[in-house]
């Protein structure tokens, strides 16, 4: 969790638009191979073999892609090596969250940055007091 966010964030937007998601991803979830979904219980299973998650690996967006490489190519490998020890060693979801947070952070450190020089340092503390009422709102309603 990144300083000044409610936990609940998520789970406060899913949860009373369930059914929309539902919706919403029933088509994309029923046309994959590796997912079988119980609709009744909505209950997913994934087929988590080191080639379903390769296939899955290539899928991702070309950014994510390349921040995989870069957080964990340690010499001059190419992408389908590195792709294919990832899953083969079961560490891959491990370097596709880590991936996430790198592009997150980064993206939410120049954000502030924008803030500050575009909005002035009062109204930057305003926001920045703001955010952290939430977060400490969220960490007591758990």
């Amino acid at each position: 969790m990144i300083v000044g966010e409610d936990r609940n964030k998520v789970s406060n937007i899913v949860k009373p638009n369930l059914r929309h998601f539902h919706e919403l991803y029933s088509p994309i979830l029923t046309s994959m191979d590796n997912i079988e979904w119980n609709t009744e219980n909505s209950h997913i299973e994934q087929d988590k073999s080191p080639k379903q998650t390769l296939s899955l690996m290539f899928k991702l967006p070309k950014n994510l892609q390349t921040t995989i490489v870069r957080n964990t190519s340690t010499r001059n490998e190419d992408i389908e090596e590195i792709f294919h020890k990832l899953t083969h060693s079961g560490t891959s979801s491990d370097a596709v969250i880590q991936g996430i947070q790198t592009i997150v952070k980064t993206s939410s450190w120049t954000q502030s940055l924008k803030t500050i020089l575009t909005a002035g340092a009062v109204k930057s503390v305003k926001y920045s007091s703001e955010k952290l009422k939430k977060m400490w709102k969220g960490w007591r309603s758990k």
